[in-house]
């Protein structure tokens, strides 16, 4: 998963979003990483296996992108 920490450092090192996190699962075992803080301000907490994240955005994706397949 080296590569996927680095785009989430090189993403958050660019300025692109304060800051993510990945969980990868399959058969083989269960992969984890954090990159970044919560919000830009460098005070803010450190994006870890205890944040909680703000899912409402996903309904955009989650909602629409299927309505105008159905339109299309």
């Amino acid at each position: 998963m080296t590569d996927l920490d680095d785009l989430l450092h090189d993403g958050v090192a660019q300025g692109a979003f304060p800051g993510a996190a990945y969980a990868v699962g399959c058969d083989a075992g269960s992969w984890f990483g954090y990159a970044g803080r919560q919000t830009y301000a460098p005070a803010s907490l450190a994006i870890d296996e205890n944040t909680l994240w703000d899912l409402s955005s996903l309904t955009k994706v989650v909602a629409t992108t299927p309505a105008a397949m159905i339109l299309c």
